[in-house]
């Protein structure tokens, strides 16, 4: 779901993929940072939490590249 109509950058880096995504985990429709890599998906809210995930994980944002998706929902 796309509140605000605009399409945002997919990052793709060796099979891992980080996009921003509007969710609703139970306290109201919020932006979170979603890291998916074969069938998991972690979420975050800030950069800061996304770096120390990528930390986690051996990735650097810098290696990351902007790819289009083709999904038909943007």
């Amino acid at each position: 779901m796309r509140v605000t109509g605009q399409v945002l950058p997919v990052l793709e880096h060796a099979g891992w993929q980080v996009e921003t995504v509007w969710l609703d985990r139970g306290d109201g429709l919020r932006e979170w940072i979603e890291l998916r890599h074969n069938s998991a998906v972690e979420y975050v809210r800030t950069r800061p939490e996304l770096l120390k995930l990528f930390q986690r994980h051996g990735l650097r944002s810098g290696d990351f590249r902007e790819i289009r998706v083709e999904d038909g929902c943007e």
